[in-house]
């Protein structure tokens, strides 16, 4: 019988070192184009800031080496990356002249530099844009110094041949100045959230698919918190996400693809924290934040929350290395996510990242012998040992017994060949546990199968 559905985590990689060049290396955004990640920062080794890349592969290796994507004069910060269907759009504030434009530069999969960069506001100073994709055009938004003399929200969609399409709009004006702009696209249309300064309220609005904002701006999280402040937002589709921080507390809301509330705001984690950033994977939100559990250097954390707000196991470490790690960000890409980060175990800010798979586990309290069951553990809870068994599995051969710990490491391998029995493999495992919670993975020809195993004093 299941009883519930969880996540195994796995690393799947230990901690990439994408940039270690002098200087700084901060602000990371990435991407995934189907076969490749691409990874974006801000980066100080010529001494200015410029925008340069790197592209990872699925297994988390470095393709090829670092590529400058802008190194004009002055200063080029606060860089953000998007796929469309064919090229990537990453975008920038410049600081050229103290003008506050937002730039675009499309890059190809395989690293090449498309045209030239091009102006995307239209008017004002920009600054921290951000960019979504909604299969046919990108929408870009950033704060914008208004002259009514208020910070707000504009927009602006750009087509994947990097034209920016008619004029920029602007999020309907209400109240004090808007901070940190983030937009996610559904299938149906896309919603903006910013924070208020006045309230520190985290606000949003719908936007069309061609650009068109809603006459209506709703509050979303309202704390009454001095320091809820950066907020994020992903949609599987068929939701929002929208996530923040106060001061000890990352928050987090439903919001339907209409603009309704689909429950209260909800905890998803009480460290102290900062910087949440929220990416739907397919089967489940995933959300990263920098934490601090012992009022030390701050480390990345991650939880993963289903689709209807339910939070699915608990809190992890994503790296807890020597000294600070800050700003993280994530993209999913075919069942594996890559996390990257600023980090500081070098001193000065690094990009490093993880490569983290999560594999849906069927827990079960007793042996199950059903005829189209495909793995068998009894006794389970155990305390000396188990046995695993399959039964008519043709290509028995070739499979592969593997345990792992709560915190998704290799404990336990077995080939499936170490049985000389024709029909039913029986496998002994455990011996060496200690007692806990485990997962048992049996990779062959047929579908993976895990299934929760306990091991007790």
């Amino acid at each position: 019988m299941i009883i519930s559905n969880i996540l195994l985590l796995v690393f799947l990689t230990g901690d990439i070192a994408i940039c270690t060049a002098p200087e700084y290396q901060e602000q990371p955004s990435i991407a995934f184009d189907g076969n490749n990640y691409l990874v974006v920062w801000q980066d100080k080794r010529s001494g200015d800031c410029d925008i340069w890349g790197q592209f990872i592969s699925q297994e988390g290796t470095l393709v090829d080496t670092n590529f400058p994507i802008c190194i004009a004069e002055n200063n080029q910060v606060d860089p953000e990356v998007c796929f469309g269907t064919g090229n990537y759009l990453v975008i920038w504030k410049a600081n050229k002249e103290d003008t506050g434009k937002i730039y675009g530069q499309r890059v190809s999969p395989s690293g090449v530099l498309i045209d030239t960069a091009f102006t995307i506001n239209d008017w004002g100073y920009g600054t921290n844009p951000d960019i979504a994709f909604n299969d046919t055009n990108f929408m870009v938004i950033w704060r914008d110094y208004h002259d009514l003399g208020k910070d707000q929200v504009r927009g602006r969609q750009v087509s994947q041949g990097g034209i920016p399409i008619d004029t920029s709009f602007l999020i309907p004006v209400t109240g004090s100045d808007r901070e940190w702009p983030s937009i996610a696209f559904s299938d149906t249309n896309y919603l903006v959230v910013w924070s208020n300064t006045d309230s520190f309220h985290i606000y949003g609005s719908l936007v069309s698919t061609n650009g068109v904002p809603s006459d209506t701006v709703f509050p979303i999280i309202e704390k009454n918190e001095s320091t809820m402040i950066i907020p994020d937002v992903a949609s599987c589709g068929e939701n929002y996400l929208v996530v923040t921080t106060t001061r000890d507390t990352i928050i987090g809301r439903l919001v339907s693809t209409s603009g309704t509330f689909l429950d209260n705001p909800f905890t998803i984690s009480t460290e102290k924290i900062g910087s949440p950033s929220v990416i739907w994977t397919d089967s489940s939100y995933l959300v990263v934040w920098e934490g601090d559990i012992s009022k030390g250097p701050t480390d990345i954390f991650g939880q993963w929350i289903s689709k209807n707000g339910t939070l699915i196991d608990t809190t992890f470490i994503i790296c807890d290395a020597y000294y600070y790690q800050a700003m993280p960000v994530s993209a999913y890409g075919n069942n594996n996510c890559l996390v990257v980060w600023a980090d500081t175990r070098d001193f000065d800010y690094d990009i490093y990242g993880t490569i983290v798979s999560t594999l849906g586990v069927e827990e079960r309290d007793c042996f199950a012998n059903a005829r189209n069951d495909r793995l068998e553990v009894y006794p389970n809870p155990f305390t000396e040992y188990t046995v695993i068994r399959y039964s008519e599995i043709e290509n028995r051969n070739n499979a592969k017994i593997e345990v792992y710990d709560m915190v998704g490491r290799l404990v336990e391998e077995v080939d499936g060949n170490a049985t000389t029995e024709s029909l039913h493999s029986k496998i002994i495992i455990g011996e060496k546990l200690l007692p806990g919670v485990y997962f048992v993975k049996v990779r062959s020809y047929e579908p993976i199968k895990i299934i929760k195993l306990r091991r007790v004093r």
